[in-house]
Parts: structure tokens; C-alpha cells; sequence
């Protein structure tokens, strides 16, 4: 009889632990769905209005906070932060990769830019070597191999030299591999939107002297633009702060995949952007080294 009930009780936290992973999944997913129409309406805002990135990033940040205030405001027991310093950590690498990404994503081509912020989960798994314990095995050595040579293939030196604006992505991507070790670590003991709100409050605050240098007047016709972005801005923190809490990072990291696909299509139908085959071959060797890196974690 013990051995029955213990049985079920085993059935049920396989089952409640499936439902959460996938439940992680999903927001992940949906998370990467939205951070491609951010890029994209960055990409707008930037390129064709001239919104500088220090502007943006400042937009980013506040109007991201300003979506959290009903929350925060039904619920002030949520945002009681434990680990302040982590929190502080995590909006200055945000502020330094969204700068980047900012710059990067008016200078190169949409899908380059997507396919170069793959080398994330890559650069990902050398910092768990550092900061997690994590061993540096010939999966891993492989993987970055392979990444190496995708982002030769992307980046595409033989034909016009080499675009300097390849390196902002990777160095954007060092610091999100960085977010992400630090999302795992403080939603061991913070709420996600204690996360959330606190990193888009700091990233405000760290931002707005860069922002006030280059500020534009913000007019009447754009207004409605800066309003969708506070709304996606709000959610994705959400979603990714509390996916992070149901998966590991190592099985979120290859989801992101799918924003190839998104960010082909929003630069054919918006920018009239086609895809080179060096970016589609660039990205499957990223991609596939990605895969051969984490496949027994994945598995």
C-alpha cells in the first residue's frame, strides 16, 4: 500500500513538473516571438526617425517599468528585493547589450543580426564553466568550434571586408549569456516581477544620462509605436523572468532558433530584406553546434 502511494505521488510530480516545463516553454517561446518585433520596431524608430539607441534604451527601460505599476501596486509584496547587488549586475549588462543591439540592429541586415545573437547559448556555456562549476567538455569545445565558423560565414569577410557592426551583436550576446546566469541564480529567490521591475528600473536610471544627451522629441505620430513597445517591453520581462524559473537555461538557449524564421520574414515584408544563403548556412552551424553542445542536457 505504501508502496502504491508512493508510486502516485512520484506520477504527480513527474506530471506537475512536465506541465511546468512546458508551461516555461511556451513563455520562452512567446518571449522570443515579441523580442523580434521589438528589434524591429527599434530598427523603425532608429533607422528611418533617428531615435538615437541611448534614447531607446531609456524607452525601453522606463516604459517597460511603467507597464509593471498596476502589478506592482496590487501586489507591492512581490517586489521586495533580496539580492539588490545581482539586480544592479544584471541592469548594467542589460543596459550595455541592449546598447549594442540598439546600434547593431539600424547597421546590418535584420536576419545577420538575428542569426549573430545566436552565439548567445555558446558564449553561455564558457561562462558556466566560470561561474556554475560546469565542466568544459569536447561537446562544448566542439559547439564553439562550430559557432566560430558560423559566424565566419555570416560575417562573410571575402566579399566587402570585414563590417565592424558584426562584432556589436557578439559582444550584445556576452552580456545576455551573463543575464541569463544571473536570472537563474535570483529566481531561486526573487519573483519574477521583483526581477522584471527592478532590472527596468535600474536600467533606467543607468541609462537616462546617455538618453538626455541625445534626446529627440518624442511627436504625436509616434506616439502610438512607444506605447506597443512599453506593452512588449513589460511582457517579455515577464515571461522570460518566469520561464527561466520553470526551465533550465540550457533548455531555453535553443528555442531562440525559431526568431530566424520571424526575423526573415519581418525584414522581407517591412525592410524588403532577403536572406543570403551565407546567413542561412552561417546559422546552422551555429545552430548545430548549439544542439551537439547541450544535446545530452536537452535529452
Amino acid at each position: 500500500m505504501t508502496t502504491q502511494k508512493s508510486s502516485i505521488f512520484l506520477s504527480d510530480e513527474v506530471k506537475r513538473a512536465s506541465k511546468n516545463r512546458m508551461h516555461g516553454i511556451v513563455l520562452f517561446l512567446f518571449a522570443g516571438l515579441l523580442s523580434t518585433f521589438i528589434n524591429g520596431e527599434m530598427r523603425y524608430l532608429g533607422q528611418t526617425h533617428g531615435y538615437h539607441p541611448f534614447q531607446l534604451v531609456f524607452l525601453y527601460s522606463i516604459l517597460g517599468a511603467v507597464c509593471y505599476l498596476p502589478s506592482v501596486m496590487r501586489h507591492p509584496q512581490l517586489v521586495q528585493p533580496q539580492r539588490i547587488k545581482l539586480l544592479a549586475l544584471r541592469s548594467f549588462l542589460e543596459v550595455v547589450a541592449f546598447t549594442a543591439v540598439f546600434f547593431a540592429v539600424t547597421l546590418l541586415p535584420f536576419a545577420m543580426f538575428t542569426t549573430l545573437t545566436f552565439t548567445s547559448p555558446l558564449i553561455g556555456a564558457v561562462m558556466a564553466v566560470y561561474w556554475l562549476g560546469e565542466r568544459m567538455t569536447k561537446p562544448k569545445i566542439i559547439g564553439l568550434i562550430m559557432g566560430f565558423i558560423g559566424i565566419i560565414i555570416v560575417s562573410n569577410p571575402s566579399s566587402e571586408g570585414m563590417n565592424w557592426a558584426i562584432f556589436l551583436p557578439l559582444f550584445a550576446a556576452v552580456c545576455f549569456s551573463g543575464c541569463g546566469v544571473l536570472i537563474r541564480k535570483l529566481a531561486a529567490t526573487e519573483h519574477s516581477s521583483c526581477i522584471a521591475v527592478c532590472t527596468l528600473l535600474g536600467m533606467a536610471i543607468l541609462s537616462l544620462p546617455l538618453a538626455l544627451t541625445h534626446w529627440q522629441s518624442i511627436t504625436w505620430e509616434h506616439a502610438p509605436y512607444i506605447a506597443l513597445l512599453a506593452v512588449m517591453v513589460g511582457v517579455v520581462q515577464f515571461c522570460v523572468g518566469h520561464a527561466l524559473g520553470k526551465i533550465e537555461l540550457t533548455l531555453a538557449q535553443p528555442l531562440i532558433f525559431l526568431n530566424l524564421i520571424t526575423s526573415s520574414l519581418l525584414g522581407w515584408l517591412i525592410f524588403d530584406e532577403t536572406v543570403t544563403s551565407n546567413i542561412w548556412l552561417g546559422a546552422f552551424c551555429i545552430i548545430a553546434g548549439i544542439i551537439y553542445s547541450l544535446r545530452r542536457k536537452i535529452s
